[in-house]
């Protein structure tokens, strides 16, 4: 009889220890195919990142710069502007956008033609930016409450509507009169419309809590030059509230260490934080100067003297955005490029 055991025999050690090694090789393969997957992984996840950011960043400041200007009218002969605050809206209005370049905290910003505007001057909300960076605000009036004009009495300084409105004193506004031949700039004085169901409006002198230098809105004037006419608008005339938008960067609120483009509409007591990395803002302003509604020249905003402000009739914005989390070490970044058009001037 054969035993079968004879015939049976099992690995040798050299041969186990030739598999557990190639067994090794084969499995620092897939763990080296797996962390290559992984950072490729990580790395197309922070891009998509900054890119959907700089999208997003583009789009909002695109849609405040294309109505830079725009006053209820395609154009107006005159614009009467009673506002008496150099440093808000209203007194920036006919500017439409006026920008900053921020050399270091606390030294002011140069801009609007002249070496340095104190920090005590203009915007508070500008202090904490990034040094380095750009700053603008863009001035217009937009989708809000419109108000169209049923009676006007220029000696009582008070507009008439058939609807009730909610706005409130303080607020920056304009009315455009029915043929677009005359835009008046005020400060709302009253009433003070606790109930929101107001149906006139006052732009009298006085603070509370913005100052009218006069309550006539006719002419072409500020309360730094020109002087005021006694204008009646007629009925049809309507009346809207002026938007103004601030974009600037400095530090994200979820992170101290972590840049963020930030955007402070007027009326509103703190900026929204908008998109978390980005680092760098730089605005170029491109100014007509042969009147064909074509820039002839981008200039930063040191070199566009304070009368030129009105003559912007593009605006190239260069956004610097880096991902949130480092890869191998570093921040990704990508710089993002693009001009913008204002339809009320081109």
């Amino acid at each position: 009889m054969m035993n079968g055991s004879k015939g049976i025999r099992g690995f040798s050690l050299v041969e186990l220890l030739v598999a557990m090694a190639i067994g090794l090789i084969l499995m620092a393969g897939v763990v080296q195919i797996f962390i290559a997957n992984k950072g490729t992984y990580l790395m197309q996840r922070e891009q998509e990142g900054i890119q959907e950011s700089a999208r997003f960043a583009l789009h909002e400041m695109t849609e405040d710069l294309r109505m830079v200007g725009y006053g209820g009218c395609g154009s107006a002969t005159k614009i009467a502007n009673s506002v008496d605050d150099p440093s808000g809206e209203g007194a920036m209005f006919q500017q439409g956008i006026v920008g900053f370049h921020l050399d270091k905290a606390g030294d002011g910003y140069p801009a609007r033609g002249v070496d340095v505007i104190p920090v005590s001057d203009y915007p508070a909300i500008l202090n904490d930016a990034w040094p380095g960076t750009d700053a603008f605000q863009a001035h217009n009036v937009g989708g809000g409450e419109g108000l169209t004009v049923t009676a006007h009495n220029p000696n009582a300084a008070t507009i008439h509507f058939d609807q009730t409105h909610s706005y409130k004193p303080g607020t920056i506004m304009i009315m455009a009169s029915e043929d677009c031949s005359q835009i008046g700039v005020f400060a709302m004085s009253g009433p003070t419309n606790n109930s929101n169901n107001a149906t006139t409006i006052v732009h009298n002198t006085g603070t509370n809590p913005v100052e009218n230098c006069t309550k006539f809105l006719g002419g072409e004037f500020t309360c730094v030059s020109g002087s005021a006419e006694a204008k009646q608008y007629g009925p049809g005339s309507s009346v809207l509230a002026v938007e103004s938008s601030t974009y600037f960067i400095r530090n994200s609120g979820a992170d101290a260490s972590t840049p963020a483009l930030y955007r402070l509409r007027v009326n509103e007591t703190s900026a929204e934080e908008l998109v978390p990395g980005v680092e760098g803002l730089r605005v170029l302003y491109g100014l007509d100067t042969d009147l064909d509604a074509v820039a002839n020249q981008y200039l930063l905003a040191t070199e566009v003297d304070e009368s030129d402000w009105p003559m912007v009739v593009a605006v190239r914005l260069i956004l610097d955005v880096r991902s949130i989390e480092r890869f191998e070490g570093d921040y990704l970044r990508q710089r993002f490029t693009t001009t913008v058009q204002i339809r009320n001037r081109g």
